[in-house]
């Protein structure tokens, strides 16, 4: 049976959950409890945004979350689906 290909919010949700999961390997943060304890956000409210995180997330909520877990830059453009090239640094990512 051939592999289906990802859509494009299912290649940003699921670099989402890579960047999620680098973070909090590198937190030291196993448990859901533990990643919602950090973030200051209800159990309930996580596990809402884990269903369906583009629905869940509001604009404050992903930016609050990518400062707080410390995506890399390369992970924030994989999630927004931009492309990203170091030596454009200075310029607009757009």
């Amino acid at each position: 049976m051939p592999k289906l290909r990802l859509t494009e919010q299912q290649q940003r949700e699921k670099a989402l959950e890579r960047a999620m999961a680098r973070a909090r390997v590198d937190m030291g943060l196993r448990k859901d409890v533990e990643v919602c304890d950090y973030l200051q956000i209800p159990k309930s409210t996580f596990s809402r945004y884990q269903q369906d995180p583009y629905k869940g997330f509001g604009f404050e909520a992903v930016a609050q979350l990518i400062r707080r877990m410390g995506f890399t830059t390369e992970e924030v453009c994989e999630i927004f689906g931009l492309p990203y090239d170091p030596a454009r640094r200075e310029q607009s990512c757009a």
